[in-house]
């Protein structure tokens, strides 16, 4: 028998915190009669290997060993490209890359681990949370636990290995050359999905030519981001989620949703996706997928409008055509076969179905909202089934929030929830756009660049929030080249299809811009009314036949029309066969027009019919206020005092919540101009729906319906939320015990569920205090901001003075004062409490008053969280967001204090340590400080059930802003 060839093996993993397990890891590759490659432990040195030494030593190796447990670990500042990789990823992917072999060993969550060997940083969180994902997908040979346990898992893998080699991985540097069949499909997606259009803009006397996606686009983040279970690591629920991660980082899993507002940036995501996947398959860019979307591999990208699959599903079932089932996933390879054979891309029904049930594929669906609202719920259905049918297949499925509920819910499926735009997002935008209206000319594109941007910092707060949101961010560009800006969305949506409607070229016969604008919103109020329910794609002779009396019945002629502002004005665009608006927000808009246009009793008529102005036009409605207001202000007051009668006699609270919450919409649509309902009936309705605090009339609502009342009292000065008065929670002196322990049961606090760091469990003496009864709201805090808190010196005695005039996303936090303010540094909350003249609660006195004497485990008791108690990660039905204060009743403590457990993670004034309480007898916190850390108590919106507990802690930086992170006030209690 011949002699075993031995083999080089690396080994890959952190320093410090792994040594002993780099160890073993080295005694099972001797033992198995091979040789170790390594590094020395550079984490623990300041002399570290250039990048590219590093690389050069996986090269050598024949495979990799990757240990990975709760350290990120150096990152080289040599690498090439701005991803902020570890070098263990690095190493990783090198081996990859040039076809190693690889074991990979992650740390089993359940195997107790060292706090002081566990990344804190959100950044390297983030990254450890990225490469854990990658090495998912089908490398790890197992989990570990202790050292003799990796190098048994090891040296078994290596055996395994040599008994079966492997065929060597396909390096993902070179992309696949596709073959000739895919070539034309492939280029037809990087042809569509390349280029943003923006209509009718122009520079001078010349059209500027489309802007490349790829630089357009423009960085998003999210705020939710769940697996489909609705579960988390022990890592993650220890952690929390501290920063929005960028958007793509959703696609680490295999089936999402992704929810985000009108125009917040999902198409272009979806299509910016299609693009960089095609570029990387036809081989123009081999690195695309993996270096701006994150992806080990490249999938075949397939984009799909959920609109155009529910119309030619539809139309399929009406000539008796097509799979059997309604929401059979047969439809989708179905559909595609009909695309290829229309577009000439030599593909059929076959390929599509393989592609899909191998994995190959990664399919976009975009916009769930823009099927008609009963097929929404057939098509979740199809692609949850479509799950089970093909397998592996990949998944990423848009939708507005409000659509994305009851029937239309994923099962399985993890969720995303787009953020706003940052500032430096929104400047990125915005410098961006003025290199590709001035290209080659550097100089003009600074100029412009700084135009844009001082003049938006001047524009209306209303404005500011508005260009947080892509769609608009690009009107409110067009718009300010020419510097006319208006200060409402309403007349924003008015000015951007003026000007679209306005660039049209002049041609005889051509129609003015009011009339082609009256006759779009005729056909946009035809599509929001059809039949069937709101259409948002239409056949172009439907469209003409819902104009067709502008032509004296003349349906060619309004054809004609119809494809001729399809052309020019870029308002309308063609899909396929139908046609469709620009954007499903100026239907709503033109809608709204059209329905201002009406006579007072068809108004009403036309927003109630089938109960439509609720599910279905919860934007039109507040736009048409806008557009209303425009005819007198007496218009609107009609309208509302209509909308109030339609409740009738007795209208249940239910039904009363839901109009105060549309109702809110409308005047906050209306709030640049300072307009309140006159009708007395208004007032009288905000005081009923107050019911929805109560915890028994309240709680048969539904949640989404009271968040939205509630929001709507706020902004109508509820006394609720103005009444400092109502606030105050007195604690009486007393002893408690304090903490929690996982160790003895028969020892007092005990809690299966315990972090290590919630003891030792301690009795704690305490004086009589006073507590918050709800974190502090945004509209407590607007008071702090408008009597020039940020400016008065005085009152930033615990330092951050001047670094910051409000604070983070205040403009958007702004919309909804009743919610408790967040993105305040641990110094802002410390700055308010000293404007109003009281304090931050220490950690004992949080704990205290969130358990009681009687040492609850949650806020309410011993009783398991759900939705009827907190804001937390409840899976569906969940709101994914901070919620007005006060909304979960049930979940209020003894004394009466809500929102102990979820909404928003709480500032205390202690520092925060591992292993000790800072308030602790043994302890001052005045006094010497063991951590760089100030201590949040309480969970958040996205927590699960595990950080709700009263005595669960966390740290977090004082001087850093977190979007899950408010405050409650305390102070001395008065005799």
């Amino acid at each position: 028998m011949a002699a075993k060839t031995a083999k080089r093996i690396f080994i890959s993993s952190t320093g410090e915190d792994l040594a002993s397990y780099r160890e073993a890891a080295e005694k099972a590759i001797v033992e198995a009669g091979h040789a170790v490659i390594r590094n020395e432990y550079w984490a623990a040195s300041s002399e570290r290997p250039p990048y590219k030494a590093c690389m050069e030593r996986v090269d050598e190796a024949d495979a990799l060993a990757v240990i990975v447990a709760y350290r990120y670990g150096w990152v080289p500042e040599d690498q090439p490209g701005d991803h902020g990789y570890s070098i263990t990823r690095l190493e990783y992917l090198r081996a990859l890359d040039v076809g190693k072999e690889v074991f990979a060993f992650v740390v089993d969550e359940d195997h107790p681990w060292p706090p002081k060997h566990i990344d804190r940083d959100a950044d390297a969180s983030r990254g450890l949370d990225e490469l854990k994902a990658s090495l998912n997908s089908g490398l790890i040979r197992n989990t570990f636990t202790t050292e003799d346990n990796l190098r048994e898992k090891l040296r078994s893998a290596i055996h395994e290995w040599e008994r079966n080699p492997r065929p060597k991985s396909v390096p993902t540097k070179a992309a696949q050359e596709p073959t000739v069949e895919l070539k034309p499909y492939l280029t037809a997606v990087k042809n569509e999905h390349g280029f943003i259009d923006i209509r009718g803009l122009q520079v001078g006397s010349g059209k500027v030519p489309p802007f490349p996606i790829d630089e357009l686009n423009v960085p998003l983040k999210m705020s939710r981001e769940v697996d489909g279970q609705g579960s988390k690591s022990k890592r993650e629920a220890l952690a929390g989620q501290k920063a929005h991660p960028g958007l793509e980082e959703a696609l680490k899993h295999r089936r999402v949703v992704i929810v985000g507002d009108p125009g917040a940036g999902k198409t272009t995501f979806l299509r910016h996706i299609a693009h960089e996947l095609a570029l990387s398959r036809l081989g123009g860019d081999p690195g695309a997928a993996r270096k701006r979307l994150g992806l080990e591999d490249s999938p075949l990208p397939i984009y799909i409008r959920m609109g155009e699959l529910s119309e030619h599903r539809t139309a399929c079932r009406e000539r008796k055509q097509g799979p059997t089932l309604s929401d059979s996933p047969a439809w989708i390879p179905h559909f595609l076969a009909e695309r290829s054979k229309d577009n000439d891309w030599g593909l059929d029904e076959k390929f599509f179905r393989e592609a899909l049930a191998k994995g190959e594929a990664l399919l976009l669906l975009d916009g769930l909202d823009e099927a008609p609202s009963r097929e929404r719920a057939v098509l979740a259905r199809m692609f949850v089934k479509a799950v089970t049918k093909f397998g592996t297949c990949r998944l990423v499925v848009t939708t507005r929030p409000r659509a994305y509920e009851g029937e239309a819910v994923l099962s399985g499926f993890s969720v995303a929830q787009v953020e706003p735009l940052e500032p430096e997002a929104v400047d990125f935008f915005l410098r961006q756009w003025s290199k590709g209206l001035f290209p080659g000319n550097l100089p003009g594109a600074k100029k412009h660049h700084k135009e844009l941007r001082e003049a938006l910092l001047k524009a209306k707060p209303e404005i500011r929030r508005m260009a947080r949101n892509p769609l608009m961010l690009t009107a409110i560009a067009v718009l300010l080249r020419d510097k006319r800006l208006p200060n409402d969305r309403a007349k924003l949506y008015e000015s951007i299809l003026k000007w679209l409607l306005l660039s049209r070229k002049p041609m005889p016969g051509r129609v003015s811009e009011k009339v082609a604008r009256r006759r779009l919103s005729r056909i946009a109020l035809a599509m929001q009314t059809h039949p069937k329910g709101r259409r948002e794609l239409v056949r172009p002779r439907w469209a003409a036949e819902a104009i067709a009396d502008e032509f004296e019945g003349d349906i060619d002629t309004a054809e004609e029309f119809f494809a001729e502002e399809e052309i020019n004005s870029g308002v309308i665009k063609s899909i396929g066969l139908d046609v469709r608006f620009w954007h499903l927000t100026f239907q709503e808009y033109l809608a709204a027009r059209a329905i201002g246009a009406q006579a007072e009793a068809e108004q009403i008529k036309t927003l109630t019919v089938g109960d439509r102005l609720y599910p279905e036009w919860r934007e039109t409605a507040p736009l048409f206020a806008g557009a209303l207001y425009e005819q007198g202000e007496e218009k609107v007051d009609a309208l509302v005092s209509k909308l109030l009668a339609e409740l009738g006699n007795r209208p249940t609270l239910a039904k009363r919540a839901r109009c105060v919450g549309l109702l809110g919409a409308m005047v906050h649509n209306l709030r640049p101009y300072g307009y309140e309902p006159a009708n007395p009936a208004y007032k009288k309705t905000l005081g009923a729906v107050m019911a929805i605090f109560d915890p028994v009339k309240g709680l048969k609502i539904n949640l989404g319906d009271r968040i939205d009342a509630a929001d709507a009292l706020a902004l109508a000065g509820g006394r609720r939320f103005t009444d400092p008065a109502a606030n105050w929670v007195r604690i009486p002196a007393g002893t408690f015990r304090m903490g929690a322990q996982e160790a003895d049961p028969s020892q007092p606090n005990y809690d299966e569920e315990a972090f290590g760091t919630e003891g030792p469990v301690h009795e704690v003496k305490l004086s009589a205090f006073e507590i918050g009864r709800y974190p502090v709201t945004v509209g407590e805090y607007q008071r702090f901001v408008d009597d020039e808190g940020y400016q008065r010196e005085e009152l930033w005695a615990a330092g951050g003075f001047g670094e910051q005039d409000s604070p983070n996303g205040w403009e958007e936090q702004q919309r909804h004062p009743a919610r408790p303010v967040v993105n305040v540094r641990w110094y802002e909350a410390a700055a308010y409490s000293s404007w109003a003249g009281v304090r931050l609660p220490t950690e004992a006195e949080w704990e205290r008053a969130a358990r009681g004497e009687d040492g609850r485990k949650y806020s309410w008791g011993d009783e398991a969280p759900d939705l009827t108690r907190a804001n937390f990660d409840a899976g569906e039905g969940a709101p994914n967001a901070p919620t007005p204060v006060g909304l979960f009743p049930l979940g209020a403590t003894s004394e009466g204090l809500q929102d102990m457990a979820g909404n928003v993670w709480e500032w205390c004034s202690d520092w925060y340590g591992e292993g000790y309480y800072g308030s602790s007898p043994e302890h001052d916190p005045k006094g010497p400080r063991k951590s760089e850390e100030r201590v949040v108590r309480g969970g958040f919106w996205l927590s699960l059930t595990r950080s709700l507990r009263s005595s669960n802690r966390e740290g977090e930086v004082p001087r850093n802003w977190y979007y899950n992170v408010g405050f409650r006030c305390a102070r001395e209690s008065t005799p």
